[in-house]
């Protein structure tokens, strides 16, 4: 509490990750404690980096939210797919644009193809939306992140924001 951001996150709370290994796969559970005596907004997000696949497929639904250069911020706009990526087909990855966010529906997932094998990489339905980052001219890995909030939540429609109940677990 006396560090200089509670000021802007004035919220307690506990986070926790348990990680299972196992010879086919990985699992992450992660949770969030809202230790506050009130309610806290909680939008989650994980930076998942891969080495750059042959081929990319991320399941997902409708067009791209606009992110504006040179920082790339969310205009909340849909704009149409372009420069190589589509959602639900397979592309590759070295030819996308550098960012793309998207809807998902159901259960979100993604696939990335390597030689002699396919990462399934299936997030909890609570992260309804991806962004696909590869850093620009750079191709030794892409980044498939899921987010429980749709991007420029915060900037442009904060009330959208998840809410965690003072005291609860999720």
């Amino acid at each position: 509490e006396r560090h200089s951001m509670f000021e802007g996150f004035p919220f307690k709370c506990k986070l926790s990750a348990t990680y299972i290994f196992g010879e086919n796969f990985f699992e992450q559970h992660f949770s969030v404690e809202n230790c506050s005596g009130i309610n806290m907004p909680c939008a989650l997000g994980f930076h998942s980096a891969f080495a750059i696949p042959q081929k990319l497929n991320v399941h997902g639904v409708g067009n791209r939210i606009e992110l504006l250069a040179p920082r790339y911020l969310a205009t909340g706009r849909e704009v149409p797919w372009q420069d190589g990526f589509e959602p639900n087909v397979w592309c590759d990855p070295t030819k996308i644009w550098p960012f793309g966010h998207l809807k998902t529906e159901n259960q979100p997932f993604a696939e990335l193809k390597y030689d002699k094998f396919v990462v399934k990489y299936i997030p909890d339905r609570k992260f309804q939306y991806f962004m696909v980052w590869r850093k620009i001219d750079e191709f030794d890995y892409i980044c498939v992140e899921p987010m429980n909030i749709k991007i420029g939540t915060f900037e442009n429609a904060p009330d959208e924001l998840p809410v965690l109940q003072a005291g609860s677990k999720e």
